[in-house]
């Protein structure tokens, strides 16, 4: 009998593991403008403010993305995203934990927005896809407002 080869090495188990070790040391919020969509609801084009979130763990940055707003509502990214000052202790297991216990009272939009930066995180750490620090600098150039956690 030969000895079974796996083409894919497990090498998320020690990651996850030194993940769920490390703290957050930090989120950074991008406000971006979308040109106006049409919104079949409305029955008319639309404005809609699009953000993107980025979290850090050590050497290793997650994403999501959700709509702010849309349709001209206005928006205060500050205190929109004040919550996310709730993740600062945390590791990136805690966080997720945290965001599916406060789902309640953040909201769908909110927690998800969360859960997809944690979730892009722990699939990338592996691999360090999103570690080049120029890509918050070529988003910035886009961005409308700009909201920072850091530790």
């Amino acid at each position: 009998m030969g000895t079974r080869i796996d083409p894919e090495p497990k090498v998320l188990p020690v990651v996850e593991t030194a993940l769920n070790e490390t703290r957050i040391n930090g989120m950074e919020l991008f406000e971006i403008d979308v040109d106006p969509a049409f919104d079949a609801g409305a029955g008319t084009f639309v404005r809609c403010r699009y953000g993107l979130l980025r979290i850090v763990c050590g050497d290793h940055a997650g994403w999501g993305s959700c709509t702010l707003s849309a349709a001209g509502h206005r928006f205060d990214i500050v205190r929109w995203a004040s919550y996310l000052h709730r993740l600062k202790p945390m590791t990136v297991g805690e966080a997720i934990e945290y965001a599916e216990r406060e789902r309640g009272c953040w909201g769908a939009c909110k927690s998800d927005l969360v859960l997809e930066a944690l979730s892009d995180l722990k699939s990338n750490a592996g691999n360090n896809r999103f570690g080049n620090s120029e890509e918050p600098a070529s988003i910035m150039k886009h961005a409308t407002a700009y909201y920072s956690v850091l530790y």
